[in-house]
């Protein structure tokens, strides 16, 4: 009995571990889409500056 609950804990801390990964997975897909938008904001900016 005690090696079953020991068994579920595990197993309880693997599937809360994946739901947090998954969690830093998506926050960091994010975070990349919006450094990309902000380099490409940066260029349309730096091309305007230049053909002043």
């Amino acid at each position: 009995m005690k090696r079953q609950m020991a068994l579920v804990d595990s197993e309880s801390i693997v599937i809360q571990l994946s739901q947090i990964v998954l969690v830093t997975v998506d926050e960091v897909s994010d975070e990349l889409v919006k450094i990309d938008k902000l380099k490409q904001q940066f260029n349309l900016i730096q091309q305007r500056v230049v053909t002043l």
